[in-house]
């Protein structure tokens, strides 16, 4: 059995490049049709019953994110393609859903389809979207962050989080009441991705989140967080922190 796929997709152009590097995957991948606007890609989806959905952010006079809160059940896997809105793949991000950025690269594409499971485990990513639409929908920031590992997918609150500390091209994610979590992500997409004033990159190899700021430590330029951390701050970075803490 092949995976059961549908493209939602406006741009001609786009459609074609992506219907054309998925025939190098027929052994897996099997395109049933594709829909140009929100209201045909419902009903296609909810006729044809996918089990992978290839989303178009930006759709004829709509979103693809309108596209998924007019549908009565997710049941599918998503992948967003994209060629810009730096808004919503922060909220994509931010639900540690998969996308591809346009024009789509063949090994990115191969990648992704590479990591999809066998179809018959291919699982929705609801708890995942919510916290994206939660995104797209809050005048704040949103209170979750969906975080990627091995086999499942921790969902965090921000208030939690301690700390994000670099290792190597990986993070650890430090995290009030339980063991710290580590995500293939980098320090710097974590930075790119927490950008209201809770958090704060102090280090090359450090993110705090002042909530958890026991003291400072002048002398040797040590902050010391809630669970004893000890984070030393760079250079450039003292005279903002210490603006920021009113210290």
């Amino acid at each position: 059995m092949k995976i059961k796929t549908v493209i939602i997709e406006d741009e001609p152009r786009s459609l074609k490049e992506l219907r054309s590097q998925l025939d190098g995957f027929r052994n897996r991948i099997e395109v049933l049709g594709h829909a140009d606007n929100v209201e045909d890609g419902v009903r296609l989806i909810t006729e044809l019953q996918p089990q992978l959905v290839f989303l178009d952010v930006e759709i004829n006079q709509g979103t693809g994110f309108d596209l998924l809160q007019q549908l009565d059940t997710i049941d599918f896997k998503v992948v967003f393609t994209t060629a810009h809105s730096k808004y919503a793949l922060r909220a994509i991000k931010f639900g540690a859903l998969d996308y591809l950025l346009k024009p789509i690269d063949p090994e990115e594409l191969e990648a992704l389809v590479g990591s999809l499971p066998e179809e018959d485990s291919i699982n929705s990513e609801l708890n995942q979207l919510k916290v994206m639409l939660n995104h797209l929908t809050e005048q704040q920031t949103p209170k979750k962050l969906a975080i990627k590992e091995v086999g499942k997918v921790e969902f965090i609150n921000l208030d939690k989080i301690i700390l994000l500390k670099a290792k190597t091209n990986y993070t650890q994610i430090q995290v009030a009441g339980r063991k710290p979590i580590l995500s293939s992500k980098t320090l710097r997409y974590y930075e790119q991705l927490l950008t209201d004033k809770r958090f704060r990159r102090v280090h090359r190899s450090f993110i705090i989140n002042y909530r958890y700021v026991r003291e400072f430590v002048h002398q040797d330029h040590l902050i010391v967080m809630e669970n004893g951390e000890e984070v030393y701050i760079s250079p450039n970075q003292r005279k903002d922190f210490l603006d920021e803490i009113s210290l």
